[in-house]
Parts: C-alpha cells; sequence; structure tokens
C-alpha cells in the first residue's frame, strides 16, 4: 500500500511541475505580447512591410507611366524651388 501511495504522490508532483511549467510559458508568452517594446517591433515591422510595398507599388507605376513621371521628375523640384524664391523673396 505504501508504494501505491508513493506512487500518487510522485504523479500529483509530476502533474504540479507540468502545471507550473505550463503557467511559466503562459505567463512568458502574456508578458512578450504586452510589452511595449514587443509591440513597438511589430508596429515597425508592420510599418517596414507597407512602406516597402508602397515603393513597390510606385516603381511599377512609374515603370508603366514613363511620360508622367519624366513630366514629374521635372515638374516637382521646378515647383518647389519657385515656391522656396517667393518664401526667399518675403523676407
Amino acid at each position: 500500500m505504501t508504494g501505491s501511495s508513493d506512487e500518487v504522490i510522485a504523479g500529483m508532483e509530476r502533474d504540479i511541475e507540468q502545471s507550473r511549467r505550463r503557467m511559466g510559458e503562459t505567463l512568458d508568452a502574456l508578458q512578450e505580447k504586452l510589452s511595449i517594446s514587443s509591440r513597438a517591433r511589430h508596429a515597425m515591422d508592420g510599418l517596414r512591410e507597407t512602406g516597402a510595398r508602397q515603393m513597390r507599388s510606385a516603381l511599377n507605376w512609374s515603370r508603366e507611366n514613363p511620360q508622367v513621371t519624366r513630366v514629374a521628375l521635372i515638374a516637382v523640384p521646378l515647383v518647389i524651388g519657385l515656391l522656396l524664391t517667393h518664401r526667399l523673396r518675403r523676407r
């Protein structure tokens, strides 16, 4: 009978140890999910992916529309230069 109760106790101790291990893993996962640095890292990863996707889209569009791209490459710096010149003259 003593051997049987020792086995029951050993089984209970194993169960308790497994429960502790699972709880520790759960707490670690929750801590990772709730940590500010982890959330910031995930947000930055999302922004990088979105930025890369937008850049690829813009490059593809510019390849499909080379005339518009050429006009924009000339017009945008010209407009910026005119705005800066106008602003500097007002001072």
